[in-house]
């Protein structure tokens, strides 16, 4: 059984870090766990960016910069972080995601994953479990 977990970044935030635990456990026991990221904060973790690349980084975070501030900007008077669920990666095109047996989704908002993304890891035909770290999945966009 071959697992990937799919957060936006690596060990950075609540769900990163539970991500990164869920993912070590995994293979402690002896699993084939991958983990995948949007944005790599420490080059030494076994986590693989989506993009290895200067452009594809800078990609990934004119996306994060691209939700977080278009959201703010569009919808200042509600108080809270919005996200515009506009923007996205092709994380269904990964090779650590079309060999996956398993795909396991965390926190994938500032620009990681929007629906028509979700659509296209759905269509895959693999089980899709998502953590729900945060309220985006059933309020279509907060952070």
């Amino acid at each position: 059984m071959r697992i990937v977990h799919v957060n936006a970044y690596d060990g950075n935030g609540g769900a990163g870090r539970a991500m990164m635990r869920l993912h070590h456990a995994l293979k402690h026991t002896g699993a084939q766990s991958d983990a995948l990221c949007m944005y790599q904060f420490d080059p030494h973790s076994d986590v693989t960016p989506i993009y290895r690349n200067w452009w594809g980084k800078l990609r990934s975070i004119a996306t994060i910069f691209g939700e977080r501030y278009l959201g703010k900007a569009l919808a200042p008077s509600r108080g809270i972080p919005f996200s515009l669920q506009k923007m996205g990666l092709p994380v269904h095109r990964h090779p650590l995601v079309l060999n996956a047996d398993i795909i396991h989704l965390h926190w994938v908002n500032h620009g990681m994953l929007a629906p028509r993304q979700m659509k296209k890891l759905l269509e895959l035909g693999k089980p899709l479990v998502w953590s729900l770290h945060d309220c985006n999945p059933f309020t279509g966009g907060a952070t």
